[in-house]
């Protein structure tokens, strides 16, 4: 294998610099040095050149550096070029696959919970709700995962047409064990027999702009069937929130990053002469 150039180490720690900075903040070189285990004068350096570029910007006050407008100017970039709709179609072929279930995409509307993309899995019985249904957010497992994004005062809205108090504040405390869950469920709405397991989809504010899950007959859920199938659709939705920009849990990033490692070091291995 081609031997890698050192360069690639200093991008690398720079780049962590960087990260650094998102992570905790305005920060001093001591302390940049201490959280990423690189050498103050290292550091230093790579903060200069990172300054000249606007990639960050020392305060005059203080002496300790943050996060630069070039980083903003980059950001709006990628976004404008991110197709939100294609992304998520992605996760959702890639959930089917994985899941050998129905994937299904949902987003909230003013009709409730409107479905939109469905890829079925594995060849045997399925069930979904077709594309471009509606129902109330709180009946479904994909409507209760959007909701419990929202602000209390914002979910009410939602659940105005509810016929009491009491159902209302027990929907309320379920969304709050969704949203620590971070995955919702539903039996027998997509029809008599189903079971549909759903996350939240999240934009780069931390807004639910949809919910991605799969429904499957209620037969084939035993509970390990369960929890394999919830990691997967947490996974799948916590994925394609990062590729909308979201920043997700330092678990999904590495996961992506050893992806993009693993594809590098496949492109750098010698090919084969046709």
């Amino acid at each position: 294998m081609p031997r890698k150039p050192e360069a690639s180490q200093s991008v690398l720690r720079a780049l962590d610099v960087l990260i650094a900075l998102r992570e905790h903040g305005e920060n001093s070189i001591r302390g940049l040095s201490a959280r990423t285990g690189i050498k103050r004068s290292t550091v230093h350096r790579m903060l200069l050149a990172l300054e000249s570029r606007l990639f960050v910007i020392q305060e005059p006050e203080t002496g300790r550096y943050r996060l630069g407008p070039r980083l903003i100017d980059l950001g709006h970039a990628a976004s404008h070029r991110v197709s939100a709709s294609l992304e998520m179609l992605a996760e959702v072929q890639r959930l089917a696959h994985a899941t050998g279930e129905t994937a299904q995409l949902a987003e909230l509307s003013a009709g409730g919970i409107l479905f939109q993309e469905c890829v079925e899995g594995a060849p045997g019985l399925h069930v979904s709700m077709p594309r471009g249904s509606h129902l109330p957010p709180h009946r479904s497992a994909f409507g209760k995962a959007l909701l419990a994004r929202l602000s209390i005062d914002e979910a009410v809205i939602f659940l105005e047409g509810l016929p009491n108090n009491e159902e209302r504040e027990n929907l309320l405390a379920e969304l709050a064990t969704i949203r620590r869950a971070g995955v919702a469920r539903d039996r027998d709405v997509a029809a008599p027999g189903s079971f549909a397991i759903a996350s939240p989809i999240l934009d780069y504010t931390g807004r639910g702009v949809a919910s991605m899950g799969i429904h499957a007959p209620i037969a084939r859920f035993d509970v390990q069937a369960r929890q394999r199938i919830e990691a997967s659709v947490r996974t799948a939705a916590e994925s394609a929130s990062v590729r909308l920009g979201y920043f997700a849990s330092s678990e999904i990033w590495q996961q992506l990053s050893a992806a993009s490692r693993e594809r590098a070091e496949e492109d750098d291995q010698p090919r084969d002469q046709e």
